[in-house]
């Protein structure tokens, strides 16, 4: 358990499940439509709804970001901020850390001022409220009792799950910078001094069993272009020529098939929904 809160497992779990977060941000980016929160009011009624862009792919990014959301997690943005600074301060550039501070800032106050009961809710208190109120299971009773308080309100319940996607897509864009610092990071001589892997010991590929190498990437026991970004080798088991060409070959033809393309992103929403807690049927 402590290696799995060591500075580099930490670096190399965050940046595999950032990739996985990024893909379906890309697909929410060049989906049709948007997110937004509409309103009418005519003859003393009032309506509003919230759009997303893609109901299916909102979900899925959703699930993906509470493990960068939630202070429970091993990689919640604020503590792997406070690992990179505690080990890695002199490889962080100063215009860096000062701009992730300041959005951060800036994010938590919310893009519209909230006032209940005469105290001002923050995004962080909305995210909050809704995430163990009702997305993530009803785990927290005063969040479900402040959520469904909040959504017999007219307009007021869809504005505030308007806000909750957008602390989900504007804490992406911290993640990206965390991202950003974690390669300015691995390539400073401070991350190589410590944590330089062995040279080459017992290194002997497992499909050709050549020891010759090189051996400079790790295998994805299923392809990473399927969702995969957790199950993988460590250098030194696969040779880069099984790697980048026999395998690879392999890979498109798995990607490709109709029947794991029929079912992909089905499964991944899923699958990642369970872990995350949420029943998606």
């Amino acid at each position: 358990m402590q290696f799995q809160n060591s500075p580099l497992f930490l670096i190399k779990t965050f940046k595999r499940h950032y990739r996985k977060v990024k893909e379906v941000a890309e697909i929410l980016a060049t989906s049709s439509g948007s997110f937004s929160f509409k309103y009418s009011f005519q003859k003393d009624n009032m309506q509003s709804k919230v759009e997303t862009p893609n109901d299916e792919a909102t979900i899925r990014f959703v699930v993906l970001m509470r493990r960068f959301l939630d202070p429970a997690s091993n990689l919640y943005n604020n503590h792997i901020w406070d690992v990179l600074r505690e080990h890695f301060p002199e490889a962080i550039p100063g215009e860096l850390t000062a701009q992730l501070e300041e959005f951060i800032e800036k994010l938590n106050k919310g893009s519209i001022p909230l006032v209940v009961n005469q105290q001002q809710v923050t995004a962080e208190d909305i995210y909050s409220i809704i995430a163990n109120g009702d997305y993530f299971g009803k785990t927290d009773e005063e969040a479900v009792a402040l959520l469904q308080n909040i959504a017999t309100m007219p307009v007021v319940g869809h504005l505030l799950f308007f806000e909750f996607y957008s602390y989900n897509i504007a804490l992406f864009n911290v993640s990206s910078i965390l991202f950003d610092i974690m390669l300015r990071i691995e390539r400073s001589e401070l991350y190589g001094n410590l944590f330089q892997e062995d040279a080459a010991t017992d290194k002997r590929c497992i499909y050709c069993l050549s020891e010759a190498g090189p051996f400079t990437s790790e295998e994805h026991i299923v392809p990473e272009s399927l969702g995969n970004y957790d199950t993988v080798l460590p250098k030194g088991m696969v040779c880069d020529i099984c790697n980048n060409e026999v395998l690879s070959g392999l890979d498109a033809e798995l990607v490709n098939s109709d029947m794991l393309g029929r079912y992909h992103l089905d499964l991944c929403v899923k699958v990642s929904c369970k872990q995350a807690g949420r029943d998606v049927r």
